[in-house]
């Protein structure tokens, strides 16, 4: 942990990255250190096969009655993937398909007209942007357990 100078717990995950951590912690006094990636930010190996089905699964879904995102908890809650990879993979996938897809869609279809229906839309966005500025402020004192409790329910 600490005192090889790895990140707290690299010494136990099976990856690329903690070998080298124990690599350099058992290297000889004075010897040149090579850089180190943060064992708890490297993805899970199995994660990246598994986007691409999840993903269209939630785009089929999304497409389908809007409601994209359980493919993605049912993910979260079965694998335990981890809050700090959560946070970044989901908004993400969606921030394109939203803006340049969907939206554009929705208002050509006339579900949404903006003469009429802006304010609302217009308070959506603003609404949830504070909830992700406070989000993002409190998200350091949630604890993986909490954040799976939170997500499941």
């Amino acid at each position: 942990g600490t005192q090889s100078g790895c990140a707290p717990g690299a010494e136990d995950v099976g990856s690329a990255a903690a070998e080298s951590c124990r690599a350099v912690a058992e290297s000889k006094p004075g010897a040149v250190e090579e850089k180190v990636p943060d064992a708890s930010r490297v993805p899970p190996r199995w994660l990246m096969p598994v986007l691409v089905p999840i993903g269209m699964l939630c785009g089929f879904l999304g497409g389908l009655c809007g409601l994209n995102g359980p493919p993605f908890i049912l993910l979260v809650a079965f694998t335990g993937l981890r809050a700090d990879l959560t946070r970044t993979l989901f908004p993400m996938a969606q921030m394109t398909e939203i803006w340049f897809v969907r939206g554009p869609i929705v208002v050509s279809l006339g579900r949404i007209k903006p003469q009429t229906d802006g304010h609302i839309y217009v308070l959506a966005v603003l609404f949830g942007s504070v909830s992700l500025a406070v989000g993002n402020r409190l998200r350091k004192h949630v604890s993986q357990a909490m954040f799976e409790a939170m997500v499941l329910g």
